[in-house]
């Protein structure tokens, strides 16, 4: 319920700077305050690289999100979710020690 009402007065009293590709969307208020309205599940790791330089104001600017070639797309940390990859299981290669 506490989430709730923090979404209202984010909306009503702070300036929307812009909106990420996942639909999280950035706000600052008129003290230079950063907030995030997160799209779903409140997670951190969806905040992509160019929006967490300006929330941490390592940047003023909102930096354009460039990929080089070598450049992976931004995904969310999927740990503890129905999606995360399953690693294959691994068969014992040595003989662990026996104390007598």
């Amino acid at each position: 319920m506490n989430n709730f009402f923090n979404k209202i007065l984010i909306k009503l009293f702070t300036n929307q700077i812009g909106k990420d590709e996942f639909g999280n969307s950035y706000h600052i208020s008129k003290s230079g305050k950063k907030y995030v309205i997160y799209n779903g599940l409140v997670e951190a790791s969806k905040v992509p690289p160019n929006w967490h330089l300006w929330l941490h104001n390592i940047h003023d600017e909102i930096i354009p999100n460039s990929q080089y070639a070598w450049q992976k797309i931004h995904s969310p940390n999927l740990t503890g979710t129905k999606y995360n990859k399953k690693l294959p299981k691994i068969k014992e290669k040595y003989q662990s020690w026996q104390p007598n």
